[in-house]
């Protein structure tokens, strides 16, 4: 999903796709499957801070806004502009048949350490 916003004089271009996850995946060195041991109040900032990167290097510029510039930028949206962000952020969020945002699950051998015998497909 691509969308822009007005800060200042200027446009800024956001691309919330895959490598926008990886770039974000890279800023904290974690797997994609750990997204959630991100911050909250990091989160939105890290996330459009690599979309616009993603943006950025799909036409082949370099980034203008490093990221404390864009915590402070985000801080200083109108309302409407802070929803188009949001939107195109839940726009592009995995969702179940019913609409709810879909939740992965863990995997039990990760989370428990250990499985029973049945689960391993072994004899008893």
């Amino acid at each position: 999903m691509i969308t822009t916003v007005k800060a200042g004089w200027r446009k800024v271009g956001f691309r919330f796709d895959a490598l926008s996850v990886l770039l974000l995946c890279e800023m904290y060195e974690i797997e994609i499957n750990e997204l959630d041991k991100i911050d909250s109040k990091q989160y939105l900032p890290s996330w459009t801070w690599c979309a616009h990167r993603s943006y950025q290097m799909r036409r082949n510029r370099h980034v203008r806004i490093q990221y404390p510039k864009m915590q402070r930028l985000l801080a200083g949206l109108r309302m409407n502009e802070h929803r188009k962000i949001e939107e195109a952020i839940l726009r592009v969020t995995p969702k179940d048949k019913d609409g709810n945002i879909k939740k992965v699950p863990g995997d039990k051998k990760k989370r428990h350490g250990m499985t029973s015998m049945s689960q391993d497909g072994a004899p008893e």
